[in-house]
């Protein structure tokens, strides 16, 4: 503050109002604060997921400074009409929702004064709820007219708080039951809603509450634990039960592996480096260093139809082998002749089934005739190797 040097300053320093406002004449016009402007409560339209919109009707309102003059009004971009209050207005619009049919349109004003062109665009838009996301879980509590659950009191206590009948997994209900209306509860039951049935609540916590990472459990005991889907690093089982089967990630009949629960597997390489046991094995081909068996048996087998033998030659490796022959005439057929030769030297022969020794690498030829045209005739032979 200055300091007092006379009675003027003492004047000026106690009035109440130092400052006056001051209003240009109107024939004074400053270029900087001339124009015009559009407002309006709002710049866009707003639909909710029911599709109820608001506002139904918007108003624009020019706001014209230090000018004068028409005002031109026009949608420069998108599709919408603009229409003229009752009792004409220059200065204002309704832009009605009913009539704007793309996303978003655009409103000019202009007005020329004095040979000057002004004016002011305003962008509206529509603006969309999108879907409805999943509600969190619930909690609710409901007094009780006495002692006792009810699956129907918790079901309207979820449906009383969430405005809907749905119920997720996670829902709690707190029922209770206060004899003297005294506020003294005689009894209480909670309960969280599986997904199947209310069940008593002891501890519970919704994942979706939970942070990612955020428990550890080195050590955790659990008699049971249901899971739709779980993700394990290393698994360590004491005892499994499999209800149906247990596959590879990729198993789909072709590809992977698969053991159901009874018993079956299905691999497509296996390597044992143990016994094998089984009461039969089937294979196009068997590779070992050495096999060995009370009797490995390769059934060997051609056949014909009508008059006239048959032949099957069976070629035999090196060492000890043995071949059992036998021969089915058929239906209604009969055996007239049997020949056994072995390297092209006719062996002797007393029945339709002989048990033979090789004494080397070679090649046995069974030939079968037969007197009649009835059925078919099958020659077959049984290789064994010791």
């Amino acid at each position: 503050m200055a300091v007092i040097v006379n009675e003027r300053d003492k004047l000026l320093q106690a009035a109440p109002i130092r400052v006056y406002k001051v209003t240009l004449p109107e024939n004074i016009i400053i270029p900087g604060f001339s124009g015009i402007e559009l407002v309006a409560p709002t710049n866009f339209f707003k639909i909710n997921a029911n599709g109820v919109v608001s506002p139904t009707e918007l108003q624009i309102t020019a706001v014209v400074r230090q000018i004068s003059g028409v005002i031109t009004w026009s949608v420069v971009e998108g599709t919408a009409q603009l229409t003229t209050p009752l009792g004409g207005s220059n200065t204002i619009r309704f832009l009605p929702y009913s009539t704007f049919t793309t996303q978003s349109v655009k409103v000019r004003a202009t007005i020329v004064s004095d040979g000057v062109t002004y004016q002011d665009e305003m962008l509206i838009t529509k603006l969309s709820d999108g879907a409805r996301g999943n509600r969190g879980m619930a909690n609710a509590s409901v007094a009780m007219p006495a002692a006792g659950w009810s699956d129907t009191a918790a079901f309207n206590a979820i449906a009383a708080m969430t405005g809907g009948p749905e119920i997720i997994v996670g829902d709690t209900v707190n029922e209770y039951w206060d004899n003297l209306n005294n506020g003294v509860i005689d009894w209480t039951d909670t309960r969280f809603w599986n997904g199947g049935a209310w069940v008593v609540l002891n501890h519970y916590f919704h994942g979706n509450m939970l942070v990612a990472g955020s428990i550890g459990a080195n050590q955790m005991g659990a008699n049971s634990i249901t899971a739709a889907n779980a993700a394990l690093a290393d698994l360590t089982v004491t005892s499994q039960k499999v209800a149906l089967l247990i596959t590879s990630e990729n198993w789909n009949g072709s590809a992977g592996w698969a053991i159901d629960k009874n018993g079956n597997a299905f691999f497509f390489n296996v390597t044992a480096r143990g016994n094998i046991q089984a009461d039969s094995i089937t294979a196009n081909t068997i590779i070992a260093g050495h096999i060995q068996g009370g009797q490995i048996s390769v059934p060997l087998s051609t056949s014909t139809g009508g008059f006239g033998p048959i032949t099957l030659n069976v070629t035999v490796n090196a060492g000890d082998a043995c071949l059992f022959f036998n021969a089915d005439p058929g239906s209604g057929g009969s055996l007239t002749q049997i020949d056994v030769h072995y390297n092209g030297v006719l062996q002797p022969m007393s029945a339709n089934v002989i048990t033979l020794i090789a004494p080397a690498a070679g090649l046995w030829q069974f030939t079968i005739g037969r007197n009649i045209n009835v059925g078919s005739l099958i020659a077959k032979a049984i290789l064994w190797r010791r």
